[in-house]
């Protein structure tokens, strides 16, 4: 090839030498040899694959074959590339299974799954009878000026690619409603949401803020790498990965949904973007169960998830009797609140401190037959008939990872009766 290689300048990384070894550094020379000389190539070869680079990232085939997605640990974006193997020059977004590609704000709010929709469609209608297809997805990132490096590479059958949006769908669905307001504008009614459907670049952006004060502040942190998170959306066996990214995944956002149960109850608000990583939260949560073989169905019978429920309703119960006893004083925290760092680290405990608070709002409820007394007396069952769950439980066994996500879930999901 000689003593230079191509420069092309690439979207989101700007000029990208193809092969990087500075002769006037020591450390980078490898058997004697430095530059060109330590990796053999003929012109030929070297103008194809600048070619085909040059060709992939041209801006009119933006968000079809690259795409910009977040870097894992500093502030800024990687270069995503992704291609159909059998047809580069296809039309196909592909982009959009993996980085969020929508501008506009109505677009935003649509699920990952509306719009994948046409993506996946699109994609089908490319296959070709009898023909295997396949996705090459690559990720480069800018170390210094002079370098950049492969992060992430990948290569999957479209059918792999199919099973992946299915599971990650699956996923953000397996948790229970739970349902976040946004005001809007004065005199316009709040808007109620719940649901959410992050993408993967999103949530690769969700691991990189550590929540503070009961989601009043965020500070940001380094992140994982791209291939934890697209192992999630891609791999058919990710248990043990999203064990590990579930734990570290708790650290950063219990505060933020500790905060939110806060501001459910009508304690401190919290503004829009914590609100909507919130909602991110809620599925990511429930990604990383399910890659465990934690379904819905199954831990909402848990007695971490019971006890979260019994947290909630110990908030309202005390809610009420402030409302109707103490003229609407609302406390900035509630008891369940209060308790639920300690629930979080020792059950046992938790409900020690609770009985010793909770007689006096139990006796009120039993005698009340005031305004809404359907309330408190809906309230005082429910605590029973969780009471009889909970007492046969081992309350003293440590809270896993998962067990702390599901009492979060149960502590913030919605009832029958408030969401009526």
């Amino acid at each position: 090839m000689g003593d230079k290689m191509p420069c092309p300048t690439l979207g989101i990384l700007g000029p990208t030498v193809l092969m990087s070894m500075n002769r006037d550094i020591p450390c980078q020379t490898r058997y004697g040899q430095t530059s060109t000389a330590v990796f053999r190539v003929g012109k030929n070869a070297v103008q194809s694959l600048n070619d085909a680079l040059r060709f992939v990232t041209k801006r009119d085939r933006r968000e079809k074959t690259w795409s910009g997605v977040p870097n894992g640990y500093e502030k800024k974006n990687d270069l995503l590339l992704a291609y159909l193997e059998e047809d580069p020059d296809a039309d196909v977004p592909l982009t959009g299974f993996f980085a969020d590609t929508e501008p506009t704000e109505a677009q935003e709010l649509a699920t990952y799954e509306a719009r994948t929709a046409r993506i996946h469609e699109a994609l089908r209608l490319c296959e070709k009878p009898g023909t295997d297809s396949h996705i090459k997805v690559i990720v480069l990132t800018k170390i210094d000026k002079g370098r950049a490096q492969v992060v992430f590479s990948g290569r999957y059958s479209t059918a792999a690619i199919y099973a992946g949006r299915d599971r990650w769908l699956a996923g953000v669905r397996n948790v229970p409603s739970i349902s976040i307001p946004f005001p809007l504008a004065k005199g316009e009614p709040t808007d109620w949401r719940s649901g959410y459907q992050p993408s993967p670049a999103q949530v690769m952006f969700s691991f990189k803020s550590q929540w503070l004060r009961a989601g009043q502040t965020s500070q940001g942190v380094p992140g994982v790498d791209l291939g934890s998170v697209y192992a999630l959306l891609l791999e058919p066996e990710a248990g043990t990965q999203a064990s590990w990214l579930l734990d570290r995944y708790l650290g950063l956002t219990e505060p933020l949904m500790i905060g939110l149960a806060r501001c459910l109850s009508g304690g401190a608000s919290l503004s829009k973007e914590a609100r909507e990583a919130a909602l991110t939260t809620i599925g990511v949560y429930g990604i990383l169960l399910l890659r465990q073989g934690r379904e819905l169905e199954n831990y909402m019978e848990s007695r971490d998830y019971l006890l979260g429920q019994f947290l909630q309703l110990a908030d309202i119960l005390h809610k009420l009797y402030c409302v109707h006893e103490r003229k609407g004083s609302i406390p900035p925290q509630l008891i369940g609140n209060a308790a639920i760092s300690m629930a979080l680290q020792s059950p046992r405990r938790a409900i020690q401190v609770l009985g010793n608070r909770m007689p006096v709002y139990i006796a009120w409820a039993d005698r009340y037959d005031g305004e809404n007394f359907r309330d408190a007396k809906w309230c005082r069952a429910e605590l029973g008939r969780l009471s009889a769950r909970l007492k046969d439980e081992n309350l003293d066994s440590r809270v896993s990872p998962n067990g702390r996500a599901e009492l979060l879930l149960g502590y913030l999901a919605d009832t029958e009766r408030t969401e009526k």
